[in-house]
């Protein structure tokens, strides 16, 4: 059975955010948009917090169905996984504001406080996936000598993406998108980082490369999930789609 597979982040995972401060019992994505749309079911294989490598690696151990459509949120740069000895948890109840996109750890801890209700619940009535037994950590708080932290993020976010596309093509047709960052707006300092941008395809496969869900929500407060929340709300997610579908053309 052809199917909608959905991958990426939170942005890609989706909420129960109807709009602004207002929670409901539907848990909406850009892949049940599209699925929709196409008449499939979707399968939703994202989750909050994903990596670039999280993304890969469900690219590689999933078992999807053949002849199926895969729609693709490209996670930010700066984070990676790690394997760990506790199992992660998909359906997050938040108790505070620290889990903010492209937050690191140090200034998490200093963000720490009651997050609304809309905040709390937006993510705790999702899909549930396989036990996922790794964790997401940052680049950006760690500490290796002599490391070009902007050139490095390119680097992991290019070969990345090189990668992804690669493996997507051996599994069926495809779209990408940026979920919180605008990876293909970047440039490259070094000649080999240089070349696995310019390796990367991003015409009729790749939504917007120079931008990403995540501006129009920063510019417009009504679209995201809450006050204190910078997640597009379900009003985003079908706004953005509209475009998408029209990109997409099926």
């Amino acid at each position: 059975m052809t199917k909608l597979y959905n991958i990426g982040c939170s942005f890609s995972y989706g909420n129960c955010a109807s709009k602004r401060n207002q929670l409901c019992d539907i848990h909406l994505s850009p892949g049940t948009l599209f699925a929709d749309h196409l008449g499939i079911e979707e399968c939703n294989i994202a989750s909050p917090g994903l990596s670039l490598d999280g993304v890969l690696r469900r690219l590689y151990t999933f078992d999807f169905e053949p002849h199926s459509y895969f729609l693709v949120g490209l996670p930010p740069s700066n984070r990676f996984q790690v394997a760990s000895t506790k199992l992660r948890n998909q359906r997050k109840v938040r108790h505070s504001q620290a889990d903010k996109p492209r937050v690191s750890d140090k200034i998490r801890t200093k963000l720490a406080s009651k997050a609304s209700e809309s905040r709390k619940y937006a993510f705790a009535k999702g899909p549930l996936i396989p036990d996922d037994w790794f964790h997401t950590w940052n680049w950006i708080d760690t500490s290796i000598k002599n490391l070009d932290i902007d050139e490095h993020l390119n680097y992991y976010a290019f070969f990345h993406i090189v990668l992804i596309q690669a493996r997507l093509a051996q599994l069926g047709r495809f779209w990408l998108y940026n979920t919180v960052e605008p990876h293909m707006s970047k440039s490259a300092k070094r000649s080999e980082v240089l070349k696995l941008k310019n390796s990367i395809v991003q015409s009729s496969l790749y939504y917007e490369p120079t931008n990403c869900m995540w501006s129009p929500v920063i510019v417009d407060s009504s679209l995201q999930v809450a006050n204190d929340d910078t997640h597009p709300n379900h009003e985003a997610y079908k706004l953005w789609f509209e475009e998408f579908k029209r990109f997409a053309g099926v």
